[in-house]
């Protein structure tokens, strides 16, 4: 019986040869990789760049899959409008699927976004009103006695996108061949009832508005009190800022004395955000622009009158809406200890400051 001679075993110099080896066909592997990573970034960034440029051409541009829409009676007769939008591209944002539904009497018209549960995404809501914050449902209707206070409440990107889905239906609804209607559904009463909703909407008061809201610190030493406040996607009407970061504050010299010397302050990092930003002030909280008011009724009218008539109305758009960011800030860990009644209290002296000022110099910016 023969027996086999084992196999020659490869040296130490054989075997880091064989690992070196290893190792550069890896290392060529994840070279090869980053570049094809790099380069699909690069194109991922070029056509980012084309759609930017293409939505300054076309900001209203939509295009969407497929529409399906189904309609149920209630005992009310009213008629419930089940739409269903698949592969929808709206307002730069894009959905896999967004529905809702729609309520029509006769003329009056009604439009209501449903969540599974409080803690759900309330898509296609970017954010969900904080006044329905405990219900599933989130509704606006045109029926007169109707209060529709939450749409002021809607974010930035979600007031395009209701403003932008009613025109798409109301574009759809004035065409027969675009849109083929259930039997049951009135094309006149539909079209009154968007025709009535959008103008109500054209028609609501500004207020600024806001993707996302944080309250990046609060400050507490000996006379001086501030909430430091970021907002990303602001706009106000047609005006768009990116980022807006401010402080609201009070500098009193005693404690029970809170909110008589209020003011407004935007530190450096805004002066590329208001036009007429400057050096008002500088010390050990950084140099800043900032208005200053008194109770009951003085305001720094030297400072009010060198910025620009658009960061006047910026700045009146923050003051007027303090009491809707505040309740969104509600909402999240961090509060200032002395309650946000304390700060509510502080933005109304400045509105209350501010409308006087105005509206005796020219129109009323709040």
């Amino acid at each position: 019986m023969c027996s086999q001679k084992p196999l020659p075993s490869k040296g130490p110099i054989e075997e880091n040869e064989l690992l070196l080896k290893s190792l550069m066909n890896a290392q060529e592997a994840l070279e090869r990789q980053l570049m094809l990573n790099n380069k699909t970034r690069f194109l991922c960034r070029v056509q980012e760049k084309q759609i930017r440029k293409l939505l300054e051409l076309q900001p209203d541009f939509l295009s969407y899959e497929d529409l399906t829409i189904s309609v149920r009676e209630t005992e009310q007769s009213i008629l419930l409008m089940d739409w269903r939008f698949h592969e929808l591209y709206i307002g730069n944002r894009f959905f896999d699927d967004v529905s809702f539904n729609t309520h029509l009497a006769g003329e009056t018209f009604g439009i209501v976004f449903k969540r599974i549960s409080e803690d759900s995404d309330p898509h296609p809501l970017l954010r969900w009103p904080t006044s329905f914050r405990n219900k599933k449902e989130f509704s606006i209707l045109t029926r007169e006695n109707v209060k529709n206070e939450a749409l002021s409440e809607l974010s930035t990107s979600d007031w395009k996108l209701l403003q932008r889905i009613i025109d798409v239906m109301l574009s759809l609804t004035a065409d027969p061949t675009a849109l083929d209607l259930p039997a049951n559904i009135s094309r006149h009463n539909l079209m009154q009832g968007l025709k009535k909703f959008i103008t109500m909407i054209r028609s609501w008061p500004s207020v600024l508005r806001y993707d996302e809201i944080k309250l990046s610190s609060i400050q507490e030493i000996p006379g001086y009190e501030a909430l430091s406040i970021s907002l990303a996607d602001a706009s106000l009407g047609k005006l768009h800022w990116p980022s807006i970061e401010y402080r609201l504050a009070t500098a009193d010299i005693l404690p029970q004395e809170f909110g008589k010397n209020p003011r407004i302050e935007f530190p450096e990092s805004m002066s590329s955000v208001l036009e007429n930003w400057f050096i008002e002030t500088s010390d050990d909280r950084g140099s800043r622009l900032e208005l200053r008011f008194a109770h009951p009724q003085d305001m720094d009218v030297t400072v009010w009158n060198q910025i620009s008539f658009t960061d006047q109305i910026l700045i009146a758009g923050i003051i007027g809406s303090f009491h809707l960011q505040a309740n969104d800030l509600k909402q999240c860990d961090k509060k200032p200890p002395r309650g946000w009644q304390a700060w509510l209290d502080v933005s109304l002296t400045l509105k209350q400051i501010l409308l006087k000022y105005s509206t005796a110099k020219k129109p009323a910016l709040i």
